[in-house]
């Protein structure tokens, strides 16, 4: 586990992208989902209440 802090963001997600050919695992439809956003703010999205953009495919994620 000491390794892993030592690692940047995009290694981690590098890693993380070739797990399933590392391991031999079935390809499969991820269920996991990792959004990066700088500066993004609790009210900074509709399904939380901005009224003056529209985010309808994170609206659906959230739902």
């Amino acid at each position: 586990m000491g390794r892993l802090r030592g690692l940047t963001r995009r290694e981690a997600m590098d890693l993380m992208a070739a797990a399933p050919l590392v391991a031999g695992a079935e390809l499969a439809r991820p269920n996991v989902m990792f959004i990066i956003a700088d500066d993004l703010g609790y009210a900074d999205l509709a399904c939380y209440g901005r009224m003056d953009y529209r985010t309808p495919n994170i609206d659906r994620l959230a739902a």
